[in-house]
């Protein structure tokens, strides 16, 4: 009896290290595939034009704070920087995409659509953002009329479930 457990036992442990072993191979696998799509984005190239705009928009948003360009480079270049977030991001397209499905978004940005599409995404992203806060600014009356006329409205339900609870429940 004791060495039919013992036999069962180690079974158990050889299938579950090969299962480790398999799933060692596939994220090494992934890993790899992910890591080949990122050279193949350039995304360390693209992460940092991205700080770069970014940083450029804030100014042109809030010039008060041209001053402090370098310090805040330095600070987005010590935590946004690709190096301190490429494990990380690889990780987040792992979870999202298959081993084959990274090879082939590889596939497509080596091609030289995917190239122009890598190179160009920053500035479209810049774009679109500045895009969003052009129409916000535009409309900012609007938006500071429904803020106020909501605030007023909680206060009233505020204050009416205080003068009857019974209407509270």
């Amino acid at each position: 009896m004791k060495c039919r457990l013992m036999l069962v036992l180690l079974a158990c442990s050889m299938l579950s290290w090969s299962a480790m072993a398999q799933e060692s191979q596939v994220d090494k696998a992934q890993l790899a595939a992910a890591n080949e799509l990122f050279l193949a984005m350039q995304l360390e190239k693209t992460f940092s034009n991205s700080i770069e705009m970014m940083m450029d928009l804030q100014i042109r948003q809030n010039p008060k704070i041209a001053p402090f360009r370098k310090v805040m480079m330095d600070f987005f270049s010590k935590y946004m920087s690709w190096d301190s977030l490429k494990d990380d991001m690889a990780k987040i397209y792992m979870a999202e995409f298959t081993t084959q499905e990274l090879k082939e978004l590889t596939a497509f940005y080596k091609t030289p659509v995917g190239v122009k599409a890598a190179l160009k995404m920053p500035q479209l992203m810049n774009k679109g953002g500045e895009l969003g806060m052009k129409r916000v600014q535009e409309h900012m009356t609007e938006l500071q009329k429904m803020i106020a006329d909501e605030a007023k409205r909680l206060e009233e339900e505020k204050n009416a479930n205080k003068a009857d609870p019974a209407e509270a429940k």
